[in-house]
């Protein structure tokens, strides 16, 4: 189970958490509605000293990240007990590398903008979620138009 967790879990892991993490439209008091991912717990909302920044919250990062590992790996460990999953290079090399080079990316995306970004604990604020959408999230978070609210 370790190989699988290393080349089978801990991709997916990336992939998922890369193209499937829920994004949310939320109230908070004195700021315009703010379209913010994460689920269940939100971890990158707009900064609101500036509108191209972003604020990333670090503790429900980390524990998205792990709720996303912990189902993955249960999965693949159902599966793995039914059926021997025997990996072939030809899925394990295509997937480590889509993996990486998305968490790259997204690494690399961060740090561009890293001077204008906060980095907290938790969220400082109150949110209300108006609604959830599930699918692809936009490429970068931002506050909605009033026309959108």
């Amino acid at each position: 189970m370790k190989k699988l967790t290393l080349l089978l879990v801990i991709p997916l892991t990336i992939i998922a958490f890369t193209f499937l993490t829920p994004y949310s439209i939320v109230e908070v008091e004195d700021v315009d509605n703010l379209f913010v991912l994460g689920y269940p717990f939100i971890y990158e909302a707009p900064a609101f000293h500036t509108s191209m920044a972003s604020q990333f919250f670090i503790l429900p990062l980390l524990a998205d990240l792990l709720i996303y590992f912990t189902v993955l790996y249960i999965i693949i460990a159902l599966i793995n007990r039914v059926r021997k999953i025997n990996l072939p290079k030809f899925i394990s090399i295509p997937l480590l590398t889509t993996s990486y080079l998305l968490l790259t990316l997204k690494l690399l995306t961060v740090s561009i903008s890293a001077r204008e970004n906060t980095y907290t604990l938790n969220p400082w604020f109150e949110m209300k979620v108006l609604s959830t959408h599930i699918g692809f999230p936009p490429a970068t978070v931002s506050k909605l138009s009033p026309e959108n609210q």
